[in-house]
C-alpha cells in the first residue's frame, strides 16, 4: 500500500529542462505546481516514490544529452 502513497516532492530546473519536464509530467497526469525561482523554475510534483524515481531518471536523461 505504500508503494501507492503520494507526497510532494521539489525540484529546480533551467527553463530549457522545465519545459521537457513539463510535457513529461502532463503525459503521465501527474500533479504539478511550478514556479519561478531567480533563473530556475521550481516545481512542486504529487507523486508515488516510484513515479519520483522515474521522474529523477528522466530529468538525468534530460540533463545529461
Amino acid at each position: 500500500m505504500m508503494e501507492n502513497y503520494r507526497t510532494w516532492y521539489g525540484v529546480e530546473l533551467d527553463e530549457d529542462t522545465a519545459e521537457v519536464f513539463r510535457h513529461y509530467l502532463r503525459e503521465r497526469g501527474i500533479r504539478y505546481e511550478p514556479s519561478s525561482a531567480w533563473n530556475l523554475i521550481h516545481f512542486e510534483c504529487y507523486m508515488t516514490n516510484e513515479e519520483r524515481k522515474a521522474a529523477n531518471d528522466f530529468i538525468q536523461g534530460v540533463v545529461s544529452k
